[in-house]
């Protein structure tokens, strides 16, 4: 079974990858894989519909806005000198958030001011984000409520009630035309 450790490893092995890459192509294939283990978590600790609004999550807000993006589109290698990981990486550059028209046509680049990671360093902000989720509590999952039957009322002889049955619409069960109602056990709905 799956927990959040499991989930911390291997988001930390895709952050050794990216230190160890020897070029950066290789590290924004890393960055997709860090998004994609970042997103794990949060479905995971059952935020995926909270996170937008979750106060202590800002960066993991601002990262997510470039999930389902091109990721060799947002990052960049930085200038020498410009940026500095508190990472050591293989290479003597890093690669920085940059902007770009299709994240400035998303709705969230200003609501989550995504222009505070523009430039940073993407390990350090993948860093804190996967942090800002891994210390949030595990919030509990509502268990799924079975379908229930939905009966019609059913006549095999017209004009004979004692004939009358009951079908479900949903899983096509029927009670016996030969015991009343009140004296039929009915099964869960098989449609569930």
């Amino acid at each position: 079974m799956t927990d959040d450790t499991d989930l911390r490893r291997a988001f930390l092995a895709a952050c050794s990858r990216l230190a160890e890459a020897t070029s950066f192509d290789v590290q924004c294939d890393e960055v997709g894989n860090m998004l994609g283990h970042l997103n794990r978590l949060i479905q995971f600790k059952g935020y995926e519909k909270r996170i937008a609004k979750e106060p202590s999550t800002p960066m993991a807000r601002r990262v997510l806005v470039f999930r389902h993006k091109n990721e060799h589109d947002l990052v960049t290698p930085a200038a020498a000198g410009d940026a500095f990981p508190d990472t050591f990486t293989e290479l003597s550059g890093v690669l920085e958030w940059v902007e770009s028209d299709e994240l400035l046509k998303d709705s969230r680049y200003e609501r989550y001011k995504v222009v505070d990671i523009i430039g940073r360093p993407v390990i350090d902000t993948f860093a804190e984000a996967f942090e800002e989720v891994y210390a949030l509590p595990k919030l509990p999952r509502a268990e799924p409520k079975p379908k229930t039957h939905l009966f019609r009322l059913i006549e095999l002889e017209a004009g004979y009630p004692e004939t009358r049955v009951i079908e479900c619409v949903r899983c096509s069960w029927k009670s016996d035309p030969m015991l009343g109602l009140e004296d039929q056990a009915v099964p869960v709905c098989r449609s569930s």
